[in-house]
């Protein structure tokens, strides 16, 4: 069989067996970017950066018509320890050193009775005797909930922060190591009672996600946490989405 060329201009429409596909017409939908510091110390102008740089990305999101509510953007970056010690110290509990404080952003039901089932749930797998973790504090992430468009509130999950540490001090690795083990646990009895709604977006003493079903320009408006001048890192990932054969959600 003989194939032509999509296009009479294609480079390739000379020869006798050119394909249909010409990667001239490739065009890649999600938009993603990366800002760090060369020397990985936290500072205050990466995430800001890393802000701007998403809002930049609007043109490679999708956007439904109400305009303000789209695939998904997010960032994670590493974890400003000073920041949610402050947190705890807010609270009334001493903070563990850097590399001893983890943090798990977390999307729980939004039914009251689902809710307490799932931070049963959270609080069972990190009192047990297999990760070895202690469960510090739950926080209720501030949000800005007006810059929101209707169709993401209104499936729009709770989101709150648990903040662990190891019941005794452990190599960082190996903290890690328990981190990903707990995770994977509450994941699958998640699953096994059947909770919805209940999603695991990270849970680390390296790094944290913040993500949601919101333009990228509006990240940082909704998550206030992420305008806050102690939120400082050395490293960002940005994502902008486009879905295409998947239904969005948060």
């Amino acid at each position: 069989m003989q194939y032509v060329s999509a296009s009479p201009a294609s480079p390739h429409s000379c020869l006798p067996h050119a394909p249909l596909y010409d990667p001239r017409f490739e065009h890649d939908a999600c938009g993603i970017g990366f800002i760090a510091c060369a020397d990985g110390r936290p500072r205050a102008d990466i995430l800001p950066m890393a802000l701007t740089s998403l809002a930049n990305l609007a043109h490679r999101g999708g956007i439904l018509a109400d305009g303000k509510t789209s695939d998904g953007a997010g960032i994670l970056s590493q974890l400003p320890h000073p920041f949610f010690a402050y947190e705890l110290k807010r609270a009334g509990i001493s903070p563990p050193p850097a590399g001893q404080l983890a943090v798990g952003q977390l999307f729980l039901p939004t039914d009251e009775t689902a809710l307490r089932r799932s931070m049963a749930l959270v609080e069972a797998v990190l009192s047990g005797p297999e990760p070895g973790l202690t469960l510090l504090h739950w926080r209720t992430v501030p949000l800005n909930e007006r810059v929101l468009g209707p169709q993401a509130e209104a499936i729009r999950p709770t989101i709150k922060q648990i903040l662990v540490a190891p019941r005794h001090p452990v190599p960082q690795t190996d903290f890690e190591r328990r981190l990903y083990l707990a995770r994977r646990l509450m994941e699958q009895r998640a699953q096994a009672e059947n909770l919805p709604k209940f999603y695991v977006c990270s849970l680390s003493s390296r790094i944290i996600v913040y993500k949601g079903l919101l333009l990228g320009d509006d990240l940082g408006k909704f998550y206030t946490d992420l305008l806050n001048p102690l939120f400082k890192v050395g490293m960002a990932t940005f994502h902008q989405r486009y879905s295409t054969n998947t239904f969005p959600t948060w």
